[in-house]
């Protein structure tokens, strides 16, 4: 017998929130989403209905920031006075112990079908 734990309803609308606010700080328009949010059924489906609607929210017109996905509009987005040099030494080898600790906590995570993503409440 396979158990299949699914993140609560409360715990759903809890990310969609935090979704919706993160669109709505990054530019975009989500005016009325969250309402809708709210009066929503507590069913699986009609909340993942609307999880997948913030990803194509429109920006503000009058959004200031220029946010480019293309390597060479992001280059030249870029101030040219700004610092190149490292930030400080990188030890490769502090830094490969600390990704394969992450790698293995996320592998663990998931074997034990609690991935690091999901807030279970």
């Amino acid at each position: 017998m396979v158990l299949l734990m699914l993140p609560t309803m409360l715990s759903l609308r809890g990310q969609l929130h935090i979704v919706i606010s993160d669109k709505e700080a990054q530019g975009h328009v989500a005016a009325g989403l969250r309402d809708e949010l709210d009066g929503l059924l507590d069913s699986y489906d009609t909340l993942l209905s609307l999880a997948a609607r913030p990803a194509d929210l429109p920006l503000r017109s009058d959004w200031p920031c220029v946010e480019p996905n293309e390597l060479e509009a992001i280059w030249a987005e870029c101030d040219d006075d700004r610092p190149l040099a490292p930030v400080a030494p990188i030890d490769l080898d502090d830094c490969a112990g600390r990704v394969e600790a992450a790698f293995l906590g996320c592998v663990c995570g998931c074997i034990l079908r609690e991935p690091l993503e999901i807030d279970p409440n």
